[in-house]
């Protein structure tokens, strides 16, 4: 039969093994989280990226369609629009 100092020391190491249970878990999660959060700001730098890339590939072409109608309109002053967008 177990004294009551051993019932007592024995409920201390068992919250004490819960706590630490409870503190390695608490750690894990911060852990895995901050790996996500680190991931996710890579993933939208990256698409910053693309996106500002792509904007600018964009805007080329806007700058070469405008290069290609003053063309035609330069070349073709008589009006025939089957070669310009309506």
């Amino acid at each position: 039969m177990l004294t009551i100092w051993q019932r007592v020391r024995k409920q201390l190491f068992n919250a004490q093994e819960k706590l630490d249970r409870a503190v390695r878990h608490a750690q894990e999660k911060r852990n895995a989280s901050q790996q996500t959060i680190e991931r996710l700001q890579a993933e939208y730098e990256e698409m910053v990226t693309e996106r500002r890339d792509n904007d600018k590939e964009v805007e080329e072409y806007h700058v070469q369609e405008r290069e290609v109608q003053k063309m035609v309109r330069f070349y073709c002053p008589e009006g025939d629009t089957n070669l310009t967008r309506e």
